[in-house]
């Protein structure tokens, strides 16, 4: 096991890129959370969101080449930034915990009270066997579909 960060402050949610040479995690180093990427092999951490509002949650896409992640900015939701940073995207106005499909057409999300507070009904079981959620389908970079679907992952 090594260390990847160092930084003074708060860090959390790692993700490690498909092809396991960068983590994508949220940090308080800047001042407030931000998504962060660093190669594992060693080297410096690129700061990949600057929103004063808490960006957390990354999660790759299968090809790397973007991030989906939490931000408490406009009311919350869910945003897609390229993996370096750049143009980031609101997909979602809702939604917490995100993660990709397998072939990176769709993301997938918790929608319902924060499950981490034990408050109210949880839509997403522990054992993911059957949930029911929101599927989030983008069919190309420029456009969205929001559907509601039952979706099992046995």
């Amino acid at each position: 096991m090594m260390r990847l960060t160092s930084d003074s402050g708060l860090t959390t949610d790692p993700a490690v890129s498909p092809d396991g040479k960068f983590v994508a995690y949220a940090s308080d180093r800047a001042g407030n959370f931000d998504i962060w990427v660093q190669p594992v092999a060693g080297g410096d951490p690129v700061q990949v969101t600057k929103s004063p509002e808490p960006d957390t949650q990354p999660a790759w896409s299968p090809d790397g080449s973007t991030i989906v992640f939490r931000s408490e900015r406009d009311g919350g939701g869910l945003y897609r930034v390229p993996a370096l940073g750049g143009q980031e995207q609101q997909l979602a106005s809702f939604g917490m915990h995100p993660t990709w499909s397998k072939d990176g057409a769709a993301v997938f999300f918790i929608v319902g009270p924060n499950l981490e507070s034990g408050a109210g009904p949880a839509h997403h079981p522990p054992r993911r066997r059957r949930t029911t959620g929101m599927v989030l389908s983008m069919m190309s970079r420029s456009s969205r579909r929001l559907c509601r679907r039952m979706y099992s992952r046995s």
